[in-house]
């Protein structure tokens, strides 16, 4: 075999092992697909969901990125809107004669800012958390994508440590010294205190809500399994 047909045999056997990669990668994307498909299928709720594993869950939340992300950012501009804009609004009535509490050494807080920042936290920390949580999903690291789903406990935390900061800030003003209804050139007639109260409390029944599902659900689930074992 001279040096030409050497080249030329070398060049072939490139050439087949290039085809032969590149069909085993399409068949891999395929395989993919196929298991998200299925795994899609299988999860009709939040359960089935949490069911699967880190990497069946990728799969599921990478082909429905679109519609998970949009979905959470869409549905909250639409029906959470009015929580800052009445926050604000609210903030704009405090008189600056109101109380500055302060509480285990924590910086004294003027019930205006807290009422801006509050709102603000519980409205994107949703959104924020779920395309966090996509964009480890499209990553493709396992790792990257239970990281980000971990990051939603000490969120939880904040959450609950702001909803009692903002008891603190409320027991220790006063409606005398925060608020005048009669103030000339206010354009909103809303008094932040009771503003703020009536929005903790709802806070409060958010939280009790779920773990109450959580509890019936696995309640409903335990005595559906033993009346199948009977």
């Amino acid at each position: 075999m001279g040096p030409q047909e050497r080249v030329e045999s070398r060049h072939f056997l490139f050439y087949v092992l290039k085809d032969d990669v590149s069909c085993q990668l399409e068949k891999a994307q395929v395989a993919e697909k196929v298991k998200a498909i299925v795994a899609m299928q299988n999860v009709k709720s939040a359960e089935d969901f949490t069911a699967l594993d880190a990497a069946d869950q990728m799969l599921t939340v990478r082909q429905r990125w679109c519609d998970v992300t949009f979905g959470q950012w869409c549905g909250t501009a639409t029906f959470c809107f009015w929580a800052p804009m009445c926050f604000f609004m609210a903030a704009a009535n405090v008189l600056p004669t109101c109380e500055t509490p302060s509480y285990l050494g924590i910086e004294r807080s003027h019930l205006d800012n807290f009422m801006k920042l509050y709102s603000f936290w519980t409205v994107l920390t949703a959104p924020v958390l779920t395309t966090i949580v996509v964009m480890s999903a499209c990553s493709g690291k396992v790792c990257c994508y239970t990281w980000a789903k971990r990051v939603q406990y000490p969120v939880h935390v904040v959450s609950l440590l702001l909803m009692i900061w903002g008891f603190v800030i409320y027991g220790n003003t006063t409606d005398e010294l925060c608020y005048d209804p009669d103030r000339p050139g206010q354009e909103h007639g809303i008094n932040p205190r009771t503003l703020l109260l009536w929005y903790l409390l709802s806070q409060i029944v958010n939280y009790a809500i779920y773990p109450a599902m959580r509890s019936y659900k696995a309640c409903k689930k335990c005595l559906h399994h033993e009346d199948e074992i009977v």
